[in-house]
């Protein structure tokens, strides 16, 4: 009879052996499963860096459907989709990594990122300025939240919101500028009027004067708002200070300045306010014509054409004083034909009264401060 302790002494190497050629196999299906589960991610962020969004949204629809716990697929993904107008879609990929518990700030974060960016799409403002402030209570300095939610209330039209994000941009950026503040409360001042409510809209133009005194746009709108109100003295006098404001852009005003003057029986004064600019410009192409289209109206024949030398001689590419200059020296006597075509070439170099965004191409039929399309600032003017 075998002696049971030899027995159990030959089973032990056996027993042990098994156990390892397991635990082999084991790990070897572990790595193996790994590595099949990795690979398509990995392929996944390889298609994302070459541009190819289908190749990667295939790939991540495969990690996904294999490795639940890969946040980041889940996030790239509904990105992708959201890019490609699923917009549905993607918030529902997004929200369903709200019920995660466990997670790190910075996934957090990330999600929100995500989410506020869906519901901004969708014009969800509320929800995607929620997740704006959820960011930043988690990470005060967060600079990419408080920007968003700048864009939202841009978007949303409340310009009083738009207002208190930039400061708190320019708070954290230390950089102060009053002027954007207040093109952002001429905004709404412009809301008022789209309504009928021109006291109300002076207000706000007011109150942007307050914030900055350099804020041209102001006066204009002011201006604007009296002539609607048929307050002609009024509109004067607020244009008065914008082409002091402004100089470079007073000839915006030109026109309406001397109309309503005619109409008030003070044409006279327009030369003085051309005077005016020439005194904080001397340079200023657009008043010297106007003041010589003046001179010329009046029978100051010389002196009319001393105004277009002069503009020609501050501003050698101004083919208006040019234009002007030879109808000037070449005087009544001469054909049909060259008083017809220099009066259309002078017509073609008059200021257009139509303004384009330099951003988005938005034509407008007066001139903005803030493009209503793209929402940026300072994009119509020169």
């Amino acid at each position: 009879m075998i002696d049971s302790k030899l027995i159990f002494q030959l089973l032990i190497p056996v027993i042990v052996g098994g156990i390892l050629l397991f635990l082999w196999v084991w790990t070897g299906r572990r790595k193996r499963l790994k590595k099949s589960l990795s690979s398509p991610y990995t392929e996944a962020l390889s298609a994302l860096i070459n541009g190819d969004k289908i190749k990667a949204m295939n790939k991540l629809r495969e990690v996904v459907r294999h490795d639940t716990d890969n946040l980041d697929a889940y996030l790239k993904l509904g990105d992708i989709y959201r890019e490609y107008g699923k917009n549905i879609q993607a918030l529902r990929v997004h929200q369903s990594l709200t019920v995660r518990t466990g997670l790190t700030n910075y996934q957090n974060i990330s999600i929100w990122k995500s989410l506020l960016q869906d519901h901004r799409l969708l014009k969800e403002w509320d929800k995607a300025i929620k997740y704006s402030e959820k960011i930043t209570e988690l990470d005060r300095n967060n600079m990419w939240a408080r920007k968003e939610l700048l864009g939202i209330y841009k978007e949303k039209g409340d310009w009083d919101g738009a207002v208190e994000a930039a400061k708190s941009i320019q708070k954290q950026e230390k950089k102060k500028d009053v002027e954007t503040l207040a093109l952002y409360q001429i905004q709404q001042g412009l809301e008022y009027r789209n309504k009928g409510e021109e006291r109300d809209a002076r207000i706000r133009f007011k109150i942007a004067l307050k914030t900055s005194n350099k804020c041209a746009a102001a006066h204009y709108f002011i201006g604007v708002s009296y002539l609607s109100e048929g307050r002609k003295k009024d509109a004067v006098e607020s244009w008065r200070k914008f082409v002091k404001t402004d100089p470079k852009h007073a000839y915006l005003v030109f026109d309406e300045l001397e109309e309503v003057l005619y109409d008030l029986g003070n044409f006279d004064q327009s030369e003085k306010i051309y005077q005016e600019i020439l005194d904080l410009d001397s340079g200023n192409v657009s008043a010297l014509v106007a003041l010589s289209d003046l001179n010329e109206r009046k029978g100051n024949r010389e002196e009319s054409i001393r105004m277009l030398r002069k503009a020609i001689e501050k501003d050698d590419s101004s083919l208006r004083a040019k234009a002007y200059l030879i109808q000037m020296l070449l005087g009544p006597d001469v054909s049909d034909e060259i008083k017809d075509n220099l009066e259309s070439l002078i017509q073609s170099t008059r200021r257009p009264r139509k303004f384009d965004c330099r951003s988005c191409g938005y034509h407008s039929d007066k001139p903005l401060w803030v493009c209503p399309d793209c929402l940026n600032e300072n994009t119509f003017l020169d």
